[in-house]
């Protein structure tokens, strides 16, 4: 596919998926006709860069989703607990990802780096909460474990919304038979 078609299509993602939505700042559909979303997705998912839906990877997954409204995680109620599905809370009014949420987009890239567009970076640069869950996650205490406040542009060059995630869970494995222990990683 050649960059001028790549460049109609993420034209078009951004008429239609994110004006289409509703969101109008100049700024924000600015950024987003600038990133090459192609660049960070598989050579073989490149045809399908700006369909408005997650991307596969690799092995049964999608692009990561560090950054979420509902949906569900995988994660232990504690460490050297076991792994298990847990439904997210929504996001806090308060928090960075109540903003993305509150865009009415599923998901987008937005970049905040040094080249990033100034009065995004600059109207994000206000101090805000930002959740984040690892392997552990405890809705009980979700605001005390998982918010932490920030400025978002100063931690982070890219930040990718997802509104609804779907846990990733562990892959099937099972023993190659004749091949040794450690392939396909090493001798």
């Amino acid at each position: 596919m050649t960059e001028h078609n790549q460049i109609a299509r993420r034209e078009a993602m951004v008429d239609h998926q994110i004006r289409g939505r509703g969101i109008g700042s100049p700024a924000v559909l600015d950024a987003m006709r600038r990133v090459p979303r192609e660049a960070f997705v598989p050579d073989n998912q490149r045809n399908v860069a700006y369909h408005d839906t997650p991307l596969p990877i690799a092995a049964n997954q999608t692009i990561s989703q560090p950054y979420i409204n509902t949906g569900t995680v995988a994660a232990a109620a504690d460490w050297d607990a076991p792994m298990e599905i847990k439904t997210l809370r929504p996001v806090l009014p308060e928090s960075y990802e109540w903003l993305c949420h509150e865009t009415g987009l599923a998901g987008f890239l937005l970049p905040l780096g040094q080249g990033a567009d100034p009065e995004v970076r600059r109207s994000l640069s206000t101090p805000r909460l930002q959740r984040a869950i690892g392997v552990i996650y405890r809705p009980d205490t979700e605001r005390a474990s998982h918010y932490f406040e920030t400025e978002l542009p100063r931690q982070f060059d890219e930040y990718i919304w997802i509104d609804h995630s779907h846990a990733v869970t562990t892959l099937d494995s099972r023993e190659l038979k004749g091949m040794p222990d450690t392939y396909p990683f090493g001798l």
